[in-house]
This record gives structure tokens, sequence and C-alpha cells, in this order.
């Protein structure tokens, strides 16, 4: 059995993912049906930052290759953030598929995730650098 920490208070709907950051060991990001990513510092109970997509977000992962990037889910979209570039504004989003969207992975060799639908697919796409 573990040994309680911490509450972490930030968001007003079911939670749906939450992800440490391979590179820093206190960040992590949270994804939740109140249409917001937050990212937190885990000396802190609030978030340090918030992004409202509006519409629920279904996943959320940081990129294996950058402390700085991560990939939000929602149940039509996903979204691409570079925090290094732009803490306010997405570098990239895209509709990956006709049905649902359901969850995300990242290929640890390259810049490659996949979309999991909500009709039993997985959707493989290629970032660009850009």
């Amino acid at each position: 059995a573990g040994q309680y920490q911490e509450t972490y208070d930030g968001h007003q709907l079911a939670i749906y993912k939450i992800r440490w950051n391979p590179f820093h060991k206190r960040t992590f990001i949270s994804a939740s049906a109140d249409w917001t990513v937050k990212i937190w510092d885990s000396r802190y109970k609030s978030p340090v930052m918030s992004f409202d997509l509006g519409q629920a977000m279904v996943d959320v992962m940081w990129s294996p290759f950058s402390a700085s990037v991560f990939v939000a889910l929602s149940l039509e979209k996903t979204y691409v953030y570079d925090l290094r570039e732009d803490r306010h504004t997405r570098i990239a989003e895209n509709k990956p598929v006709k049905s649902k969207c359901t969850n995300l992975a990242w290929n640890w060799q390259q810049p490659v995730i996949l979309v999991g639908d909500s009709h039993g697919g997985v959707n493989s796409f290629k970032l660009s650098k850009h």
C-alpha cells in the first residue's frame, strides 16, 4: 500500500487522463471533461497553466522528445502545443478520424502518434518538425 501524499484541485468535471512529464519529475498534465488541459507542478495544489479547448478532453501526452511539447485529444481533434514556441496558441490541430477519438500513444523512437477511435481503428500520424 502507498502513503497519501497530496490532493490537487483545479478541474470542475471528470479527469480522463493524467501523465507525468518524462523530462521534469515534478511536472504533470491532466485532461478533463471540463474542456481543459492543465499543467501542474507537484509542489503546488493549483495548476500552473490551463488551456480551455471548448470541448471535453479525453487524453493528453507529453512528447518523448521535448519537455515543452504535448498533444491533447478531444473526441474530434488532436491539438499540438509547444510551450517553448507559444504558451497561448497551439502550433497545430487535426481532425484525424471520422469517428470519435478515444486515446493517444506516442512512438518513443519517432515523431509519430497513434489515435484510437470509437470504431476500433488505430490511426497513425507523423508530426512535422514545424
